[in-house]
């Protein structure tokens, strides 16, 4: 037998766990936390922030001895930083034994016997035969009840058993009134409810009420008495008679009330009990589920989800509903911005989401995502960053947003989260419903879900991203005859009638209701007919409005329905089973049932729905551009189509591209004719190109340039597809398009179109070295803009000048440019410029020998780029950054830029990019004594320049490097020569410093003065103003080649290259300055 204790520890652990729970020891626990100061609550936020999922429901479980997960466990045990094994009621009874004191686990609480139940009792004149003792049992159990007492003439049945819910009173007496009904001329003679203590198989024969109570032979419904007791739990639900003094304690039960609680659920009896098993594992095991409802319109996807989550809160579950609704919704996140509100629990204004966010100790850097999310209003700054992030950026922050929040809720008290009628969502809502409910399985939300069986989006859209998480699928089919028969009888009408109304409603709870609602009508099948007839019966007011209201959508908004009607003191009928209408928040109404709201428009007249939609485009027409041109779409006015150009337009200010092009798409759909639009087809290619979607934009302006009338708009066509193509790098078309088109934008003095047009052209010289006609043309692109008063055209333009003047290495010139392109960019909150250029200051920095501002630029940059998503901006921040660094010698953080640059590079498939910042890795490892691995990184780097032809961009850097760091004379040799080849091409001027510097490294190593003087001459010459690295660069040379240099000329020159920034640019030259020194 094995002694070793770690062993039996682990065997305890295993054996505990079998089944995926284990008990801990409880009093040690709370000894640990209470050691640490910390309330449960405290230990359940510090586990948050961890990234550990444990709530404090759980924390609860585990410190009252009762079993929780293993998972649970194993993060209590990460929090206290112990093994798992001390956790165990054995395991920490060992580990005390000889200390002095032993803390002795509590043991777990046994379940209390004393319950209370709901007693119904019903007392027959004879034992029942077997259909009246079939119907007595099924009654029971579709009411949510257990037959205890059957066989004899006193039945009893219980309520609250196993599990105990507030409306077990309420189920209890609506199935005792039903029995009522059936029973009495079967020969019952009363019924009777009590509340009391439950004991099993004690006092359930006895008899329940006093003779007294007893019906005579021949009544048609037994009479149905209550206890005191059970009064508090139905009052207002159900009409009671006035006391009996031969009765103290008992009332009578007329009937039932017009309460405004939730009338009982019929049928629907399999899928409660589930989910009230679904309910109690969702707190037990403190893990989340989905549970899905499905079924055709109207058979009751509402009304379960309602008594699902009234199942909850029973269970001390907090509830929370959100809908996808079918029209005048702003965009697809509407049902989580819904989320959202009801979760944060606060008045939607900036301080009350500031509080909330407080409150709930949610990330103050995600503050802008949840204002946005709740559509308040964005102070200036944060609308200017807001609009500068680019479209994944922002969808990943709301998502981040949503999650976390939804986290922190849940972990404080486990949740319910209703999202009805997703079958009128959106592609954009599944994917974001789905990576929510993926990221939140873990945290104790239970998710309902409800969606008609047409456009179902579960198979299509949310089952494959939920492989493999939980999910329970409702299909739910008609009510069955005796379910349809038991609703039809809360109804007081005549028999015949409720009949032939089951009948014709074939199940549907929703026909069934209607047809019941409407006694003087015959009826036929259809609820399109039924609906007319409804109409028929109002006042006339009241139809009209109604009319009005389906034309609006399944909800709406009171005071824009009375705006449409021109009837300011217009009140809808919306109370009671009679009505169509149903309250849906503070000032709105919806219909009971979107068929209800489909029949009512579908029966409207033609010349009457023209005139009605041309009514409710007036009321959004200075409200919602895209909603007034919907309504004038669907009433056939020519106007439609410039409301609806002016609302994608505000969509692309608002840089909402993906809103854009939806409203486009919806042009296209409610009028063909929109086709040949080329204002349309211009903003199609505007949005396409937001959502970075470059091919698609190049079809879309391609079709506007086809569609131009006038010159205004082939130029303006002509713009899009240009930049376009550049992105695309599909550059002889792009100038072929520039060539033909920049004469037409002088001819017609179209000077802003022209500055922009300059611009692309300008940038078509910088990728093939001719740095000059670069600077020429962008130069031009300024001017005219300032005189067009473009501002954002001018900040490009100061750019690309910027960028000229750094290829020819006119340092200084460069920083003046950048300079000025920046101080546009702060002025006019052009953040997505800045986060392109600030980096580009920061190389000029390096060179001009300011290596804290050339640090500081390159990551400010980073991080601005970062947060806008521009990540070809960040990758070359990075890589600015990795230079400056590797310079000083800050060789770790150069390390951490470099890393994440690479990264960066490689996911957006930037080659210039990736070699280059493999130079600095390979760069970082010589300087840390690892010769044979920087040779290896230089190496792969030079075969990855010729792969890519990238000898213009970086050959002659490359091929010094590697001549420095090869073991090699005869690679050494050849890589010199390759490097002085490479800059009689158009290089940038970088190379010719960073080449002619380590030729004379390596010459001076090799102890060749003469090439390490000629070396230096040509780096001296490169320089065509003052430049700091190079004047520092060259001495440093030049005081290698004199036999005797001055010790204080050499001090001066390492202090100096310290001040720089220069102390490891090349580290050979200045270990042998030192060593002269």
């Amino acid at each position: 037998m094995s002694t070793d204790p770690s062993a039996s520890a682990e065997s305890a652990v295993e054996a505990a766990a079998a089944d995926g729970r284990v008990l801990l020891d409880a009093a040690l626990l709370k000894g640990w936390r209470k050691a640490r100061g910390l309330s449960q609550e405290a230990l359940a936020e510090l586990c948050f922030h961890r990234q550990l999922c444990v709530s404090i429901a759980s924390i609860k479980r585990a410190e009252t001895g009762k079993a929780v997960l293993y998972r649970t466990a194993r993060h209590l045990a990460e929090v206290y930083d112990v093994a798992l094994e001390q956790l165990l009621p054995a395991a920490a009874a060992s580990a005390t034994a000889g200390a002095g004191t032993v803390i002795q686990a509590r043991p777990a609480p046994a379940d209390d016997p004393a319950r209370w139940v709901i007693l119904l009792h019903l007392e027959l004149a004879a034992p029942p035969d077997r259909a009246l003792a079939g119907h007595i049992a099924t009654a029971v159990l579709q009411f949510g009840g257990r037959l205890e007492v059957h066989g004899g003439a006193r039945q009893c049945a219980v309520f609250g058993l196993p599990q105990a819910y507030r409306s077990d009173a309420e189920r209890a007496l609506r199935c005792a009134l039903e029995l009522a009904r059936h029973v009495a001329p079967l020969g019952g003679r009363s019924i009777a409810l009590r509340l009391v203590r439950w004991q099993p198989d004690q006092g359930m024969e006895q008899a329940p009420v006093p003779a007294a109570a007893a019906a005579p032979a021949g009544v048609a419904q037994l009479p149905v008495h209550v206890t005191d007791n059970l009064l508090p739990q139905l009052d207002g639900k159900f009409v009671f008679a006035a006391r009996d003094e031969h009765l103290p304690g008992w009332r009578r039960c007329m009937a039932a009330g017009d309460g405004d609680a939730l009338p009982a659920l019929i049928g629907r009896y399999a899928e409660t009990r589930q989910f009230k098993a679904l309910a109690e594992t969702t707190l037990e095991s403190q893990a989340g589920h989905i549970v899905y409802l499905r079924a055709m319109a109207g058979v009751g996807k509402s009304r379960l989800a309602q008594e699902f989550a009234e199942i909850a809160r029973q269970d001390g579950i907090a509830c929370h509903t959100c809908e996808v609704l079918d029209a005048g919704a702003d965009d697809w996140r509407a049902p989580l911005a819904q989320l959202a509100k009801s979760l944060l629990g606060c008045d939607m204004t900036d301080a009350g989401i500031d509080a909330a966010i407080t409150r709930l100790k949610l990330p103050a850097d995600l503050r802008l995502f949840y204002r946005a999310l709740c559509g308040a209003t964005l102070a200036p700054d944060d609308a200017a960053l807001h609009a500068a992030m680019s479209h994944g950026v922002r969808e990943e922050g709301m998502a981040q947003a949503l999650k976390l929040l939804v986290l922190r809720v849940a972990l404080a008290q486990p949740l319910l989260i209703a999202l009805e009628d997703l079958h009128w969502g959106e592609p954009n809502l599944f994917d974001a419903l789905a990576r929510l409910l993926e990221e939140t399985r873990e945290v104790p939300v239970l998710w309902v879900l409800t969606s008609r069986v047409d456009d179902d989006p579960l198979e299509t859209a949310l089952r494959p991203q939920l492989y493999d998480v939980a999910l329970t699928v409702f299909d739910l089919g008609p009510m069955s005859p005796r379910e349809a028969a038991a609703l039809a009888d809360q109804f007081e009408l005549d028999a015949a009638f409720r009949r032939q109304c089951v009948e014709r409603a074939q199940g549907n709870p929703l026909f069934l209701t209607q047809l019941l609602a409407s006694p003087e009508h015959l009826l036929p099948d259809s609820l399109k007919h039924l609906i007319q007839a409804r109409l028929d019966g109002l006042a006339p007011e009241q139809a009209r409005a109604l009319r009005m209201a389906a034309v609006f959508g399944n909800r709406f908004d009171l005071a824009l329905l009375r705006e449409a009607l021109g009837d300011a003191g217009y009140e809808p009928q919306a109370g009671g089973r009679n009505s169509l209408l149903r309250p849906s928040g503070k000032g709105a109404y919806a219909f009971v049932h979107d068929l209800v709201m489909q029949c009512i428009y579908d029966a409207i007249d033609p010349a009457q729905l023209r005139r009605l939609h041309l009514a409710a485009a007036e009321v959004f027409r200075t409200r919602d551009a895209a909603l007034c041109a919907q309504h004038l779409y669907h009433a056939h006015d020519p106007g439609a189509l410039d409301i609806m150009l002016a609302a994608i337009r505000l969509r692309l200010e608002q840089h909402d591209y993906a809103g854009a092009l939806e409203l486009a798409s919806q042009c296209n759909r409610a009028d063909a004719t929109t086709l040949a639009s080329f204002p349309l087809a211009l903003l199609r290619g505007q949005a396409a190109a937001g959502l970075g979607k470059m091919a698609e934009a190049r079809q879309y302006y391609r079709h506007a340039m086809t569609l131009a009338g006038r010159p205004e708009e082939r130029i303006e066509a002509v713009i899009g597809l240009a930049t376009a193509l550049n992105v695309l790098e599909e550059l002889e078309e792009e100038e072929r398009l520039l060539d033909e088109t920049i004469p037409l934008a002088m001819s017609t003095g179209a000077e802003a179109a022209l500055g922009r047009l300059l611009y692309l052209k300008g940038n078509i010289y910088f990728p093939r070295g001719n740095f000059g006609e670069c600077r020429r043309y962008h130069e031009d692109a300024a001017r005219y803009a300032q005189a067009s008063d473009m501002a954002e055209t001018q900040a490009r333009a100061l750019s690309g000048v910027g960028d000229s003047y750094y290829a020819q290495g006119r340092m200084r010139q460069a920083h003046q440019m950048f300079s000025e392109c920046l101080a546009m960019c702060e002025r006019h909150r052009y953040v997505h410029i800045e986060a392109s250029n600030r980096s580009a200051l920061g190389s000029t920095r390096i060179y001009l020998g300011e290596p804290a501002a050339a640090i500081d630029d390159a990551i400010g940059s980073a991080l601005l780029a970062h947060k806008v998503g521009n990540r070809r901006a960040e990758t070359f921040a990075r890589m600015t950054a990795g230079w400056a660094l590797v310079d000083a010698g800050r060789l770790a953080e150069a390390e951490e830029q470099v890393g994440t640059g690479l990264e960066l590079a490689r996911s957006i498939g930037s080659a210039r990019f990736d070699t280059f910042l493999q130079e600095s890795a390979a760069r970082i490892a010589w300087l840390r004594g690892d010769q044979f691995g920087a040779e290896r990184r230089i190496l792969n780097a030079v075969a990855d320049l010729e792969k890519h032809r990238l000898q213009n961009f970086i050959g002659p850097w490359l091929m010094g490097t590697l001549a420095l760091f090869t073991h090699d004379a005869a690679t050494r040799k050849l890589a010199l020569l390759k490097g002085a080849a490479y800059l009689t091409r158009d290089c940038l001027a970088h190379n010719a410093y960073r080449f002619y510097l380590t030729a004379a490294e390596v010459a001076l190593q090799d102890g060749d003065l003469v090439s390490a003087g000629f070396y230096a001459d040509q780096l001296a010459a490169c320089a065509s103003e003052p430049c700091a690295w190079v004047d520092h660069h060259v001495a440093l040379i030049r005081a290698q080649l004199q036999e005797r240099a001055a010790p204080e000329t050499l001090r001066t020159l390492a202090a100096d290259g310290q001040r720089f920034g220069f102390s490891h640019t090349a580290p050979s030259l200045r270990a042998r300055l030192l060593l002269a020194a």
